[in-house]
């Protein structure tokens, strides 16, 4: 589904940027729209999560030496997206390249995640060589070897992302006994389109990125199990140069690889306390939404595919569910 913006800019960009004040930041105003979709193999289910738009989002961005990103908006409204719109993020950012991510040491790391991933979106080199090149980047994935391919104003990026280094497992993340869920490719791919202030600085004016991963086997069939999201961020509000974003002295700071930290272990569950953990969601704290999750999937991996079909037809992924609700937003 293609709803982002395609126009026109006004030069191409292929020179240095030319930096502002050290005093001021260029502030961009983005939506981006995230789509998701799930399928297991064999045919035999539904899929999990039909493909469509999920979230909305608007975002204000600052970019400067240590820039801001902040959310504004969202097409969704609970505790955890009021949390994210009052808290943003600052990160360290060099012609388009993220270093280091700056947080509320107050805000807990499943907000920070979320909001990692829409920092990491907007992670392209802005300046650089015309044609192909490689590069190492560090986004929420981990350490990455990347393809650059610039022309003029358009650059494409891609990665193949089951070979990023540091990157949590997916049987680190959910730990299994039999070591035979893992993900056996992943690949992001992103095309980014930059423009020119008038005054001369490059920034990212929309981009359009998917990322794919397969899981095998994730049930006892064989086959992989496919995973694909898709987000789509335009610019809505024209560039501005605004004073520079003052980094407050107690945000700490970290990377921009995905985090998960929880006070209490995992739990190993049988198929049949699925439902259970559905119920335990539904009223647990914000804050143990990630371990229990983690645990759901875990634990809906031992399930067979008949069981599975079952828990999807009556829970399913559905506006007002607590799989809707609790998990996903």
């Amino acid at each position: 589904m293609n709803v982002w913006i395609i126009a026109a800019v006004i030069s191409a960009v292929g020179a240095a940027t030319v930096p502002l004040p050290s005093t001021q930041g260029l502030q961009v105003g983005y939506t981006i729209d995230i789509t998701a979709g799930h399928v297991i193999p064999g045919n035999e289910l539904p899929n999990l999560l039909e493909s469509g738009l999920l979230l909305q989002v608007e975002i204000d961005v600052v970019f400067a030496e240590i820039s801001k990103l902040t959310v504004t908006t969202t097409n969704i409204t609970n505790d955890f997206f009021t949390q994210i719109k009052n808290h943003s993020i600052y990160f360290s950012y060099k012609n388009g390249v993220v270093g280091e991510i700056f947080a509320d040491p107050a805000v807990p790391e499943h907000i920070v995640n979320f909001q990692r991933g829409l920092v990491s979106g907007l992670q392209v080199p802005l300046t650089g060589q015309q044609g192909r090149v490689f590069a190492w980047e560090r986004d929420i994935l981990g350490d990455c070897e990347s393809t650059i391919v610039r022309s003029d104003n358009v650059v494409l990026k891609s990665k193949e992302t089951h070979l990023c280094a540091g990157k949590p497992a997916f049987t680190t993340l959910i730990p299994v006994q039999d070591q035979e869920s893992k993900v056996v490719f992943g690949a992001l791919n992103g095309e980014y389109r930059l423009a020119n202030t008038s005054g001369g600085r490059v920034y990212v004016y929309n981009a359009s990125l998917t990322q794919q991963e397969s899981f095998a086997p994730l049930t006892k069939t064989a086959g992989s199990a496919q995973s694909v999201m898709q987000m789509y961020i335009w610019e809505t509000k024209s560039p501005q140069v605004v004073p520079k974003p003052l980094l407050p002295s107690n945000y700490r700071n970290g990377s921009l690889m995905l985090a998960y930290y929880s006070s209490q272990p995992m739990i190993w569950r049988s198929c049949d306390t699925a439902a259970s953990l559905l119920e335990e969601l539904s009223s647990c704290h914000p804050s143990d939404v990630p371990r229990l999750f983690l645990e759901l999937v875990q634990t809906l991996r031992t399930c067979s595919q008949s069981k599975l079909k079952e828990f999807h037809m009556k829970y399913g992924i559905k506006k007002g569910s607590v799989v809707y609700e609790k998990i996903l937003f």
